[in-house]
């Protein structure tokens, strides 16, 4: 896995954030250190000219790049990032949409942060499609984790204890958010699975020939799901699943 980055000079600011804006494949991201609130408000060109930071993630459909995934090695970890909200029962929901990387509009300056070459080539041409002459001076870079990690370990100490805050996880490896938990099973539900033969869980569970791979993930979850509780047994967000897949079987202790 690589690390790429891209910076380019705009040459109307106001006129680059109206076309970042307009993007399909980019959303803007809300906080309270740039200008996202004016925007929502209304008030676009007194935001557009403000010298704020602006952010936006780069989004495609989760679910088509699953179905593209290839194969993945045991013990694979896979991380995804995207936009999640809370419904008013304070759930935690997410669309089906995952982020490729981020675009920052600090000044007159757009900057770039993906991970993978492919990813660093398709986020170039965004920018020339969305765009044109209003982006120049394109510098790119594409450099290993490791090196990533390196550059980061010999910064001042600020700099690393800011970075670590803004990649905290929520909760922790002994008590883990169980709402995000839940979210993420009742994704796997739905998600396809090139073990399940390309179908998602939820419809291999009405294929016998599936049944017992699937009887073997979830037990799988349902181990890890007690480890992370540090319980002898899984939560009801494991459970949950067992229900809507109409997998009846005891589920294993840890």
């Amino acid at each position: 896995m690589a690390l790429g980055e891209a910076t380019w000079r705009l040459r109307d600011r106001a006129a680059a954030l109206r076309a970042l804006c307009g993007t399909s494949e980019l959303m803007l991201r809300p906080g309270d250190d740039d200008g996202s609130d004016t925007f929502f408000d209304g008030a676009f060109d007194s935001a557009f000219d403000r010298g704020f930071e602006w952010v936006f993630d780069w989004l495609a459909r989760r679910r088509d790049l699953i179905a593209r995934r290839p194969l993945l090695p045991p013990g694979a970890v896979v991380m995804e990032d995207g936009p999640v909200h809370t419904d008013e029962r304070g759930e935690l929901e997410g669309s089906d949409a995952t982020s490729l990387g981020t675009f920052t509009v600090r000044g007159d300056v757009l900057e770039l942060s993906c991970l993978s070459a492919q990813r660093l080539d398709g986020a170039v041409a965004l920018v020339e499609r969305s765009l044109g002459p209003l982006a120049t001076d394109l510098k790119r870079r594409l450099s290993s984790i490791e090196e990533a990690r390196r550059a980061l370990d010999g910064a001042p100490a600020a700099a690393r204890a800011d970075t670590a805050s803004r990649r905290r996880p929520v909760g922790s490896a002994h008590e883990p958010d169980e709402r995000l938990q839940a979210l993420v099973y009742r994704r796997w539900v739905d998600d396809p699975d090139p073990h399940l033969g390309g179908l998602s869980p939820r419809q291999a569970a009405a294929r016998p020939e599936h049944r017992q791979r699937l009887e073997r993930q979830l037990r799988i979850l349902e181990h890890r799901n007690a480890l992370d509780r540090n319980a002898p047994h899984p939560g009801p967000e494991v459970a949950w699943l067992r229900a809507e897949l109409a997998l009846d079987c005891e589920p294993v202790a840890r």
